[in-house]
């Protein structure tokens, strides 16, 4: 699994893309970095582009990530949106971490466009859910 994080000043967002798998333990090692990065650049907003990686996450793991991530530091300031394609993730998938964020309070949202994500990061209108 690889990553590779860029600031962007003009948005005042953290930019990402992985590739690789991405497994229960890889995302461990991605939410700490992402956090860490965060929090380098001052900035509570990250797109994270996961078109290019493949994620083997179970139910049963995906379950754990809310708690991993409030651990580091990922709370309900922080947005996160999340771009994904169906060869990404299955949409069954997509609801139950969707589901999961919500009911965790964390405000997470994924999306199928780069643009949209963007447009929801930085508060502009956005026809996105």
């Amino acid at each position: 699994m690889e990553w590779d994080f860029k600031f962007v000043p003009e948005h005042g967002i953290l930019s990402v893309k992985t590739s690789g798998d991405l497994s229960y333990e890889t995302m461990l090692e991605f939410i700490a970095a992402g956090a860490a990065e965060m929090q380098r650049h001052h900035c509570d907003k990250i797109l994270v582009d996961h078109r290019d990686a493949v994620l083997k996450l179970s139910a049963m793991r995906m379950y754990r990530l809310p708690a991993a991530e409030v651990t580091h530091g990922v709370n309900q300031r922080r947005k996160v949106a999340v771009v994904i394609s169906p060869s990404t993730v299955r949409e069954e998938d997509a609801r139950i971490y969707t589901d999961l964020m919500h009911k965790n309070g964390l405000p997470h949202r994924l999306f199928g466009d780069p643009d949209a994500a963007l447009d929801w990061l930085v508060d502009r209108a956005s026809t996105a859910p």
